[in-house]
């Protein structure tokens, strides 16, 4: 007899195949006589996923039990680009805040040169902050 799971070539008197133990569907239990017939499908035991590995296809219906589960993504990396990407934002965000007081008081002296200065370190701090948010915002979205 042929094992329908496995396509081994077993004996024929036995209920369960030798090579992927599945359960034989209409196989004669040993001392039994024939397997009863019944109009309801009868799927055999689930293999466990044996006949998979053997290179076999089992039959329709059979639950593939031996099948691996899905696995979680890694969120890992989007953890720490959210975590990074906001702590920095943030540190330079009040870089910038603190920067702001230093402009406003050259702007009220007159002193433009101090003012630019002050005011490309509050324009640098503030597009890098918005960087570090916009790899945050991409965390949040590869997880």
């Amino acid at each position: 007899m042929i094992c329908q799971y496995c396509g081994q070539q077993i004996a024929d008197n036995v209920s369960f195949c030798t090579n992927c133990g599945a359960r034989l569907v209409g196989a004669d239990a040993p001392g039994t006589g024939s397997a009863p017939v019944s109009s309801a499908p009868s799927f055999g035991t689930p293999d466990f996923g044996n006949a998979q590995r053997a290179g076999a296809t089992p039959p329709v219906g059979t639950p593939d039990i031996g099948a691996p589960a899905a696995s979680m993504p890694n969120t890992t990396t989007a953890m720490i680009l959210i975590v990074v990407g906001f702590l920095c934002g943030i540190i330079w965000g009040i870089i910038g805040i603190i920067q702001y007081g230093p402009m406003k008081t050259a702007i009220e002296l007159g002193d433009a040169e101090t003012a630019q200065k002050k005011f490309r370190i509050i324009t640098i701090a503030t597009a890098i902050g918005v960087i570090f948010n916009v790899f945050a915002i991409i965390g949040m979205f590869a997880g």
